[in-house]
């Protein structure tokens, strides 16, 4: 399912993909939760906009308008991004996910995040009796069978 989005922070285009399990996620999206070796290399990342590098004085998430903070694990040593929203979640409904990497500074998008509804615009006529054409069916399957016994 193409999105018609990009992501916020390369600009690259994002797309619902089916996963081995039947859940979805989102392909082309940059996640911000990633490990960084310096809060600079961090800070760097996660205030590109469109795969082009900006300053902030105070960093936000593009998804969820949200701040960024840069914190540091010390036992590993590495930097991440605290507060920053991911978009490679896996989802089972391809509606919810394309909901959620569509919010831009926490203003969500105008269609719902729910199953879109099917309605029905005319009624087919049906027989009847819908099965009744289907006797010679049978009757030509056990003449068949019949041929292959013989």
């Amino acid at each position: 399912m193409n999105l018609d989005q990009r992501c916020p922070y390369t600009g690259a285009p994002l797309e619902v993909v089916s996963t081995e399990n039947g859940d979805y996620r989102v392909q082309g999206a940059y996640d911000p939760a990633q490990w960084f070796d310096t809060e600079g290399e961090l800070v760097a990342a996660v205030s590109m906009r469109g795969g082009a590098p900006r300053t902030y004085k105070v960093l936000k998430c593009p998804y969820t308008g949200k701040k960024i903070t840069p914190v540091l694990n010390e036992r590993l040593g590495k930097w991440q991004a605290s507060g920053a929203w991911s978009p490679n979640r896996v989802y089972s409904c391809p509606w919810a996910l394309k909901y959620d990497v569509s919010i831009r500074n926490g203003v969500k998008p105008s269609f719902s995040r729910e199953r879109p509804a099917i309605t029905l615009t005319e009624r087919e006529h049906l027989p009847d009796n819908p099965v009744s054409d289907l006797g010679h069916i049978g009757d030509q399957a056990m003449e068949r069978i019949e041929e292959l016994i013989g």
